[in-house]
């Protein structure tokens, strides 16, 4: 299937967002880094965050609508 970037508008993309751990912003006080969109891969849409909780770097992947 392959890796695909969905727009950041997408309601998709939105919706993917808000199931996020500590939700879509997820701000780390100390680094200030947040949740990054990595783009869409075999149905699932992967996040990075760097420093997630102050514990490191974590991945995330939210399967697209109606894959769940």
């Amino acid at each position: 299937m392959g890796w695909k970037i969905l727009e950041e508008d997408s309601v998709e993309l939105h919706l993917a967002w808000q199931m996020l751990p500590g939700g879509p912003e997820a701000k780390e006080p100390v680094t200030g880094e947040c949740w990054q969109y990595m783009g869409t891969e075999d149905g699932e849409h992967c996040f990075r965050h760097r420093n997630f909780e102050g514990k490191g770097r974590k991945y995330v992947r939210v399967p697209e609508r109606g894959r769940e």
